[in-house]
């Protein structure tokens, strides 16, 4: 283990990014990344953090009324290669009587429950 990963953990904890936190302890970034990717600290979760639901949901909202991916990222203050992912993203549907996830007209697994019955049913 690298003497100065500790202080490279310490850095990045509170909050400098890879590089600037690098060149305090005269390593380059990719030499950060791969001490960190190596001895499997937890520093890396706080390099970019994921976008909540609710603005993942609010991007998706802000795009169907018109807005420019440019405009949603400066209005929520996210980038716009995150805009742009979160916009694209498909949205799960739950099926009411199996709660099973569905992007299309139906639930697949209902809708050939109901054709088996039906088929059945036809035939006694």
């Amino acid at each position: 283990m690298p003497r100065n990963l500790p202080r490279l953990v310490k850095l990045l904890a509170s909050g400098a990014t890879l590089e600037t936190a690098g060149a305090k302890i005269g390593i380059s970034k990719t030499t950060a990344q791969r001490w960190i990717a190596r001895y499997g600290t937890d520093a890396r979760r706080r390099i970019k953090p994921r976008l909540t639901c609710e603005t993942s949901r609010r991007i998706r909202e802000l795009r169907r009324e018109g807005k420019t991916l440019r405009q949603i990222a400066d209005d929520l203050g996210v980038s716009p290669g995150s805009v742009h992912s979160h916009a694209a993203r498909p949205t799960a549907r739950r099926c009411s009587k199996c709660r099973q996830r569905y992007s299309g007209e139906n639930c697949l697994l209902c809708e050939a429950r109901s054709y088996r019955q039906n088929a059945l049913a036809a035939t006694a």
